[in-house]
């Protein structure tokens, strides 16, 4: 690559702050560290924010400088917009069914649940908690029961009712 394309980002702000969001949620599917995952959220706000400025700091040398941007989210930044991927995310995506990841669209479902259910009952869709909460079957999680079903499947009717009535998985209770 030459040096012109070098300083040519790969990614936008935001597409940048989508993948660290997205690195947060399946670190803690993983299990990994809360606060890893907290401080990849917190860069992610500072780097949508940021807009078309963080390609200044980029190519000036200080991402380090933003708010929320230590040394290891600073070279995360920079592979992405380098080279528009990141590969700790790839490393996750092929490790965690993606939908798992998607059963953090459902209000009240959490990384530790979105676990949970993946890892013991194997569900890793939308359609597979609704079956698994219609059923009984989620009863069989430590910490679920009959009402945890019912918010469970209300939580899935809201989704298919509509994109407004989405939600994104930040604030979910575990």
């Amino acid at each position: 690559m030459s040096q012109e394309e070098l300083s040519q980002p790969r990614m936008t702000a935001e597409e940048v702050a989508e993948s660290l969001r997205r690195l947060a949620n399946l670190l803690e599917i993983k299990g990994e560290n809360p606060f890893k995952s907290a401080a990849y959220r917190r860069a992610a706000v500072v780097i949508e924010e940021m807009g078309p400025a963080l390609f200044e700091h980029w190519r000036a040398g200080t991402l380090g400088e933003l708010p929320n941007v230590g040394a290891a989210i600073e070279k995360k930044v920079d592979e992405m917009l380098r080279t528009g991927e990141l590969t700790a995310l790839r490393r996750l995506e092929q490790e965690i069914p993606r939908g798992v990841e998607e059963l953090l669209r459902i209000p009240g479902i959490g990384p530790k649940t979105a676990r949970a259910l993946w890892q013991e009952l194997g569900i890793t869709s939308l359609e597979e908690a609704a079956r698994a909460a219609e059923s009984g079957r989620l009863r069989e999680i430590r910490g679920l029961g009959t009402r945890a079903e019912q918010r469970i499947l209300a939580g899935i009717r809201q989704l298919r009712a509509g994109p407004s009535s989405a939600n994104t998985g930040e604030n979910n209770a575990s």
